[in-house]
């Protein structure tokens, strides 16, 4: 792991076992965050976990639907049982991340494209693609008799 920002801080993230939470998790752990994985899909979540920890990171999975509010309230207290703590990430996770132009200068992203702008950004992106064939090398010989 890498850059040590969050080293000794716990950082909950709920959606964890796939995509942007996914991405989140790992970025934590790679920070030295403890992680603790908040899903509805289980399985998916420990996917994410057991790559963290393949990479000495630290992660732990609970299934929880964060829409029930009983299972919030037992996933924290079983989160307060096993790390003692809960920082509070979301602004330091904010002023590193949320902003598209920070992100952008850190190198996470590679182009911002303003919301206005999205729809003829693909469309021209995709017709690049319209005519594009791949590109097969000349054949020395012809078919093969058998």
């Amino acid at each position: 792991m890498s850059e040590n920002s969050m080293a000794g801080k716990t950082a909950i993230v709920t959606g964890g076992g796939s995509g942007i939470g996914k991405s989140i998790s790992w970025l934590f752990a790679k920070q030295g965050a403890e992680v603790i994985i908040l899903d509805t899909d289980e399985a998916a979540a420990q996917d994410s976990a057991a790559n963290i920890k393949k990479n000495n990171g630290t992660a732990m999975v609970l299934q929880c639907d964060v829409s029930n509010y009983d299972m919030v309230t037992k996933s924290v207290v079983e989160i307060i049982a096993d790390f003692k703590k809960i920082d509070t990430l979301f602004r330091e996770y904010h002023e590193k991340y949320v902003d598209a132009h920070r992100a952008a200068s850190l190198r996470h992203i590679n182009d911002i494209i303003e919301p206005s702008a999205t729809r003829p950004v693909l469309i021209k992106s995709l017709s690049l693609l319209k005519d594009k064939r791949q590109v097969r090398p000349k054949r020395k010989h012809g078919n093969i008799p058998l």
